[in-house]
């Protein structure tokens, strides 16, 4: 212990905290024979680390108090339920503190990492007269106003039964 000691006081006195946690990221083990942040990223989600989402990041870190352990839950594409809550206090954690905005990230569900994210699609409420997307200068489409918030959906009427001729 003593040795641990010494050794660990001479690594802080020699790097800087940014420095002592990229080295601690690119060493540690993140499932069985996966070392380091960039081979978990490219394994679990076929991403760099920089492409990683605020859930996705969120849900490799979990996985340090045992890899080994939360790893196949990877492997299958299915996480148990008590390590989707773990994921999810970690991200309103992060949220609480000001590392995310609200609007940055959604709670996950047990297989919602790996689900295909659709592109949006725009609502009819966001064209206006002439039929054209509204959009900002960017040429992005603009959101709905505040105050409509979808629910005065018109839904098509249903079918009226047709009278028994006989």
């Amino acid at each position: 212990k003593l040795e641990e000691l010494c050794l660990a006081w001479f690594i802080e006195k020699k790097l800087s905290k940014d420095e002592l946690i990229t080295l601690y990221l690119n060493i540690v083990e993140f499932g069985t024979n996966i070392f380091g942040i960039k081979e978990a990223a490219q394994h679990y989600f076929n991403k760099a680390p920089t492409d990683l989402s605020p859930e996705e990041i969120s849900a490799i870190a979990r996985l340090l108090p045992g890899p080994r352990l939360y790893g196949p839950y990877f492997e299958k594409k299915k996480l148990s339920r008590a390590y989707t809550g773990r994921v999810n206090r970690l991200l309103k954690l992060l949220q609480k503190r000001k590392y995310l905005d609200r609007e940055d990230w959604a709670p996950i569900t047990r297989t919602s990492l790996w689900e295909v994210k659709p592109e949006p699609v725009p609502s009819a409420l966001d064209f206006d007269q002439d039929g054209q997307t509204q959009k900002d200068a960017d040429g992005k489409p603009l959101p709905m106003d505040d105050d409509d918030q979808g629910d005065d959906v018109d839904y098509a009427p249903r079918p009226q039964e047709l009278a028994d001729p006989f």
